[in-house]
């Protein structure tokens, strides 16, 4: 019995931390993309230092997500919007409104979709566990025609 305690109460802290990360993640990727929203809607209003300046607000709140981000996705999606938000500084500076508009439109989906790819759906988990689904898809499960 006390194994079994054990065991639930492990269970118990593994997915505390799971959709703590989840939340976390979350949250700063919806900040960042608030904050790239408003420099969008800077720059189609030719306020050129005002976009910039949410452009840099939100490549210092990503940085300030990234460690986390990292740590519970691929870095490789994470890394994109890192040099993504670079590019977009340099955008603003130059005056490249049609560029940085464009990037600010990627950059914004780019980071909604990392917060659904992140989230703690079944759909997700499936997707996320190639061996689960060979498992699920497999005749190991399957007599005859029917379901186990």
């Amino acid at each position: 019995m006390k194994h079994l305690l054990w065991g639930i109460g492990l269970l118990a802290a593994l997915l505390a931390l799971c959709l703590g990360a989840s939340a976390r993640l979350s949250a700063g990727s919806r900040q960042t993309e608030a904050l790239l929203m408003r420099s969008a809607e800077a720059a189609r209003m030719d306020e050129r230092e005002q976009a910039r300046d949410w452009a840099e607000r939100a490549k210092r709140c990503w940085d300030a997500h990234t460690p986390l981000i990292d740590a519970v996705s691929s870095h490789e999606e994470t890394d994109e919007i890192t040099r993504g938000l670079t590019e977009l500084t340099v955008y603003a500076e130059a005056g490249r409104k049609t560029e940085f508009l464009a990037l600010c439109a990627r950059l914004t989906a780019q980071t909604a979709h990392l917060r659904q790819m992140e989230r703690a759906r079944w759909y997700n988990i499936l997707a996320a566990e190639p061996w689960l689904r060979r498992f699920l898809c497999s005749d190991a499960l399957y007599t005859g025609g029917g379901f186990l």
